[in-house]
This record gives structure tokens, C-alpha cells and sequence, in this order.
């Protein structure tokens, strides 16, 4: 139910293993009729095909009647309405909802698009990068047996401590190659910050990189290194996510 469109209605489910909330293969609902995803049984969730259409969006009267008997956030401690957990994930109002014009607003949030590009940036090079805080672990392979159809990247019951290599991982050369790339780049005097000092080049990551970095890496920079030693599927699925952001 984190979903603030579908509510109760949302696809989401947890992974078993990863023990997380998880959307995957929910937005097949929101494509266009007929579209040829929607009947993919085996490149998302297998042996899924996608017969709902997408949940409509609520109108300014429906989301005032959901947050109508929740406790305003200045009004604390915390006491949770009637339907939390079943049918709503809600546990406070916004004093917004005070303001006369307020329902009527399409979008009620504002995102700071260079704090979200840093969560972009961090990610991608969180999953294909450091070690540590990658996406890619044995819970993940093991959640992935049960919700797709990719033997040759489950985990070998022979060898269960081995994982098989994803398309996206790099190699110790190729790591190499981009981390001395980066901390070669030259840049206008306040145009970005010192990036040689974000590289480690014993552990061959990238760490301490500020918002405006990372903006201007995703801007500009990004299909360069990651182009270095990707298949030409990652490198243009990255190139159409700098595209999205730019």
C-alpha cells in the first residue's frame, strides 16, 4: 500500500528472502492496451500475463475523504485511524490539507530532481560497483528463483556460495579503466568539485561524491565509463535513463 494511487488495490508484494516490500512487474498494468509486454510470460514475473488495466486516479474528493479523520501532523502522538495496515498505510495528516486549494492540485509533492538524480547515480553504481551495498546478493538470487524465469543466474545447488555473473558486472580491468578515466576528467573552475578525490583506485570505488557531482555526471558523464565495459543492452538501457533525467 505504498502506492498513493492504488491503495489498497496495489500489486505489491514481499520478496520472501529479501524481506521487502517489492513492485516488480506492476507497471505492466499501465501500459497501453495490447501492448506486447503485457502477454510476456518470461522476461518479468513468470508465467504472468498482465489482464488488469491500471487503477484509476483519484479525484480530489476521494483523496480528502481518505485523510478526512486522521489526526493533523502537529497534533501528536501518533494514533492510528481505523483501516491502517488493511486499508491504508496513512498515519498522519498534512497542515497543506488546510489550505483552500489544496485538493484541487494535480500534484501534491515537489521533487528535488538533483537529490534524485544522486539516488539514481548511487544505485547504479551501488549494484554494479561497492561490494558492500549492492543490490545483487544470495537473498536476491534466491527470491529471483522464485519470481523469474532465469536459470542461468540462480544459484547452483552444487555450489550455493557462488553466484553467476550478471551482464552488469564488471571486470577488475574494466573497473580499472573507468575508475582512471574518472580521475583523470579536468573541469571549469566551479563547475564541479575535485572528482579524483572521490575515486579509490585500491578498492576501485567511487564514494563521497556531492548532489551537484552526481547531477553533472548524469547529465553528461554517465554513458562514457559505464560504456566502457557494459553490453550494448546495459549501456542503452543507462543511456535512456540519463535521456529520462536530462
Amino acid at each position: 500500500m505504498g502506492c498513493p494511487v492504488c491503495m489498497d488495490d496495489t500489486r505489491a508484494f514481499h520478496l520472501q528472502h529479501g524481506r521487502k516490500a517489492c513492485y516488480f512487474d506492476c507497471h505492466k498494468q499501465f501500459l497501453p492496451a495490447h501492448h506486447p509486454y503485457q502477454r510476456n510470460k518470461k522476461t518479468f514475473m513468470k508465467n504472468h500475463a498482465e489482464n488488469n488495466v491500471a487503477h484509476p486516479r483519484l479525484t480530489e474528493d476521494q483523496i480528502l475523504n481518505q485523510v478526512a479523520n486522521i489526526i493533523p501532523a502537529v497534533e501528536m502522538p501518533l494514533l492510528l485511524t481505523n483501516g491502517y495496515g488493511s486499508d491504508h498505510k496513512l498515519t498522519k495528516k498534512s497542515i497543506f490539507w488546510n489550505l483552500p486549494y489544496w485538493s484541487t492540485l494535480l500534484i501534491r509533492h515537489n521533487l528535488n530532481v538533483m537529490h534524485f538524480e544522486k539516488n539514481v547515480f548511487d544505485n547504479i553504481f551501488n549494484t554494479v560497483d561497492i561490494k558492500e551495498k549492492m543490490k545483487d546478493n544470495m537473498n536476491a538470487r534466491r527470491d529471483l528463483k522464485i519470481i523469474c524465469n532465469r536459470p542461468e543466474l540462480e544459484l547452483d545447488e552444487c555450489r550455493p556460495n557462488i553466484m553467476p555473473k550478471m551482464v552488469y558486472t564488471l571486470g577488475k580491468e574494466q573497473k580499472r579503466g573507468s575508475c582512471e578515466w574518472i580521475r583523470g576528467l579536468k573541469f571549469l573552475n566551479g563547475d564541479a568539485s575535485n572528482l579524483a578525490c572521490c575515486v579509490d583506485m585500491t578498492e576501485l570505488q567511487m564514494h563521497g561524491m556531492k548532489s551537484h557531482d552526481c547531477h553533472l555526471f548524469m547529465q553528461k558523464l554517465i554513458s562514457i565509463p559505464i560504456g566502457m565495459g557494459y553490453q550494448k543492452p546495459i549501456e542503452l538501457a543507462i543511456f535512456h535513463l540519463r535521456i529520462f533525467i536530462k
